[in-house]
């Protein structure tokens, strides 16, 4: 992986050399000197080489303008272009840190800044394209070794960036008004890939995921996939969605009422222009949901001419292949029920 675009170019790029001139004149000089300690590892005493300084620049510098030094430098190692150069940059960040007299906190503190900033831009780029791979965990992986970070720490930033990933996505519909069907289970995918919860990871509203949870809903009845004799598919969304079965059961007879309501009106409209094959295409879908809970709509400023007009052009264009099958009579049947058609004028008009 590269930190191209990651936001962490380095300035002039001569600040590396300066440092690493300072740093061999402190080797020179014989300030930063070679020795050995026993250090205890699983209770035997090992012996072990590290460098040691006789004075730093602690004393002479501000604080603040010395660990900014070494932020700097940091990010020079990471930005260059020359992987053996980035390499001796990297070999000498303990002696640079000893030169200028930083404590280990201090420099613990950088690393994990300037770490957790090159994990969210690199994750929060990976992420808009695609998913992580083990490409981008070996990346990641050898930011945390040369940074020496906490793999807690890490996992941390890289939870962090999925959650925030369906956080963006459910941001963006609402915010676009394109709460849809088709990305409500784009989002419900990402969520499902990533593990990412809805209600407990990414902390969704009830209201927005009671909208997400219609959308899908009605797109089920309308592609014939939810139907009363299955309404298996509705389990995945409800659990996806933390919708209750009760409340599902709710929100389905509310949808019945509205698109039946709705579509009646509508169709009745489009009969009045002249538009006829709307019309059919109209009712077929409000059909698919008087299916579910037949339903009549009320509608006091549409004549009874007009209901069978609808009934008997809807009837007529069901029965162009001839002799209606089973489906097609239910279909006259919860049409004369949604529009309000008493039994015996059908017949009548029918005759």
């Amino acid at each position: 992986g590269s930190m191209a675009g990651l936001g962490i170019e380095a300035g002039g790029g001569s600040l590396s050399t300066e440092v690493l001139n300072l740093v061999d004149f402190a080797i020179n000089a014989r300030i930063l000197m070679p020795t050995k300690i026993q250090e205890d590892v699983n209770g035997t005493m090992v012996e072990k080489d590290v460098e040691v300084i006789g004075t730093s620049l602690r004393g002479e510098f501000n604080v603040k303008a010395l660990k900014e030094l070494y932020r700097q430098y940091l990010i020079e190692a990471f930005s260059g272009q020359n992987s053996a150069q980035n390499a001796r940059l990297f070999n000498n960040l303990n002696r640079l840190a000893l030169v200028l007299g930083l404590e280990e906190e201090e420099v613990a503190a950088i690393h994990n800044e300037l770490g957790s900033m090159i994990y969210r831009r690199y994750l929060s780029r990976a992420l808009q394209t695609g998913l992580i791979g083990d490409r981008e965990r070996s990346f990641l992986d050898s930011i945390r070794q040369a940074l020496d970070m906490e793999q807690d720490k890490c996992d941390k930033l890289v939870r962090e960036a999925e959650v925030n990933k369906v956080s963006d996505m459910v941001s963006n519909m609402f915010d676009r008004s394109q709460v849809n069907a088709e990305t409500v289970r784009e989002v419900r995918d990402t969520a499902d890939t990533l593990e990412v919860d809805l209600l407990t990871d990414v902390v969704v509203t009830k209201s927005r995921l009671e909208k997400m949870f219609e959308v899908e809903l009605e797109d089920l009845v309308e592609s014939g996939e939810l139907t009363l004799g299955d309404m298996g598919a509705l389990e995945e969304i409800c659990e996806a969605l933390h919708v209750s079965e009760e409340r599902a059961e709710e929100m389905l007879q509310e949808a019945v009422t509205r698109r039946c309501n709705t579509g009646a009106l509508q169709a009745v409209a489009l009969l009045r222009q002249g538009a006829e094959a709307a019309m059919m295409d109209e009712l077929k879908k409000v059909l698919k949901f008087a299916a579910i809970a037949p339903y009549t709509v009320e509608m006091p400023a549409v004549s009874m001419e007009e209901k069978q007009e609808v009934y008997m052009l809807f009837q007529a264009n069901a029965l162009t292949g001839g002799a209606p099958d089973e489906e097609t009579k239910a279909q006259l049947e919860l049409l004369k029920t949604m529009v309000g058609i008493a039994e015996e004028s059908s017949e009548k008009t029918a005759a």
